[in-house]
């Protein structure tokens, strides 16, 4: 399990974990893993009923300091994704 885990967050708690430790091995994406992007989800591959995805205003859960906290800590997750990172809220 990485450091980071131990020290900042609870081990057991998998929901924090940033997502590409689930599918990146040796610095590369596993290709035998399956993922998609809720962005370009559609009922092709895995059906759910009345799918709507969310779009929050981050700026109301976010200042500047805890984007910064949020961006270092799931850089890699922007990374391998293909996220555009948001560096500055401008409230």
């Amino acid at each position: 399990m990485p450091k980071i885990f131990e020290e900042k967050i609870e081990s057991k708690i998998i929901h924090f974990y940033p997502q590409y430790l689930f599918i990146v091995d040796h610095n590369r994406i596993n290709q035998e893993v399956k993922w998609y992007k809720l962005e370009t989800y559609n009922n092709e591959f895995i059906p759910f009923d009345d799918f709507h995805l969310t779009i929050y205003d981050i700026t109301q859960y976010f200042d500047n300091e805890s984007l910064a906290i949020f961006n270092h800590f799931y850089k890699h997750d922007f990374l391998y994704f293909q996220y555009e990172m948001i560096h500055q809220i401008d409230k």
